[in-house]
Parts: C-alpha cells; sequence; structure tokens
C-alpha cells in the first residue's frame, strides 16, 4: 500500500514539474525568437543607411557645333563671302544706273538685313553718289569714317541712333554700297557679317 502510495505522489509530482518545464521551453525560445527578430531588424536598418563615400556627379554638355563654312557670291563686277546663317533673298529691280544688287535676311532672334549694290557713278568719285551725299550733308545723324582694307578706300557711315550703316568703295567708275540695317545695337551677328563681306569684298 505504501510503495503504491509513493508511485502515486512520483506521477503526481511528474505531472505538476511538466507544465514548468514546458513553459521555461516556451519561454527560452521566446528569448530566441526576439533576439533573431533584433538582429535581422538591426541588419535591415543598416542595410538601409545611405551609403557614405564621395559622390561625384558628371554632367553632360553638348559639343559645340562647329560654325557653318561662308558663302561666296560670284558676280558680276565683284565677289565677296558672307555667313551661312543668313538667307540670301531676290532683290528688287535693278534702276537706272544700277549694275547688280544682291539681299540678305536674317529673320532668327533678332532680324536684320544686308544689303549690297553696284552702280556707275560719273566721275569716280565718293561725292558723285547720291546715297553717300545724303549722309554727308547730315553730320548730326551720321558719323563718318575712312579705312583701308585690302588696299581699297572704304568709307563707312554710321547712323548715331540705330546699328544701321553702309560702306562704300569705289573701283573704276562703279560704287559699292554695303548697308546692314534693322538690327539689335546690342546684336553682333550684323556687325560680323557686315566686316566679313568688307573684308573678302574683291573686284573683278
Amino acid at each position: 500500500m505504501q510503495a503504491m502510495d509513493g508511485e502515486e505522489r512520483a506521477a503526481e509530482a511528474k505531472v505538476q514539474r511538466s507544465p514548468r518545464v514546458s513553459r521555461r521551453k516556451v519561454l527560452v525560445r521566446g528569448v530566441i525568437l526576439f533576439g533573431l527578430l533584433g538582429a535581422v531588424g538591426y541588419i535591415l536598418y543598416v542595410f538601409s543607411q545611405p551609403a557614405t563615400g564621395v559622390i561625384t556627379s558628371t554632367v553632360a554638355t553638348a559639343p559645340t557645333a562647329p560654325e557653318a563654312t561662308p558663302r561666296t557670291v560670284k558676280g558680276k563686277t565683284a565677289t565677296f563671302r558672307y555667313p551661312a546663317t543668313i538667307q540670301a533673298v531676290k532683290p528688287d529691280a535693278l534702276a537706272a544706273g544700277d549694275v547688280e544688287k544682291f539681299l540678305f535676311i536674317r529673320s532668327q532672334l533678332s532680324a536684320w538685313s544686308m544689303a549690297t549694290l553696284v552702280k556707275h557713278v560719273p566721275n569716280n568719285t565718293f561725292a558723285s553718289d547720291g546715297s553717300y551725299n545724303l549722309r554727308k550733308q547730315h553730320p548730326e545723324q551720321y558719323d563718318e569714317e575712312q579705312s583701308s582694307i585690302n588696299g581699297m578706300t572704304v568709307v563707312i557711315m554710321a547712323d548715331k541712333q540705330t546699328s544701321d550703316k553702309v560702306a562704300f568703295i569705289l573701283h573704276d567708275g562703279l560704287i559699292a554700297e554695303i548697308a546692314v540695317s534693322g538690327g539689335d545695337q546690342n546684336d553682333t551677328a550684323s556687325d560680323a557679317a557686315f566686316t566679313m563681306v568688307l573684308h573678302s569684298w574683291h573686284w573683278l
């Protein structure tokens, strides 16, 4: 009888100890799981941070387009060059005494025009040209400048109020008038075209 009581007490004690052992295992597993979750969270946090180091930024720049080759005009009396950025258009009909004329325009940005006219002059002098005389008689409006370009005497009459100007070149009873008009005073393109024509002018 006592033996039976001892066995029953042992079994009862085992039954009482068993829940404690199970709770301990659950607690240990919970701690391990919590530790693993913490470690994973830390790793994710580290990888989510921006990397430190030197950042090199490159800015793509478009290559500069080469400037178009100037075009050449060969007329009856002279040859000259003008920028390819302006357009040659049909000029008005020739008037009495005119030999040939050419007209160029630029319509982009600030619009302006350049006209070249060759005509006869009776006395082979600047004073025998009406366009020259008109400007010569109004010094309050026009500045006169005389220079030598490629061995030629060139007289330039520049309007004091605008960017308009006319160059006059004499040659064997002919006078060439190279005029630019309508340009913005801050626009250098018309000046460049004007200079190109004067420095490339060649009488035939």
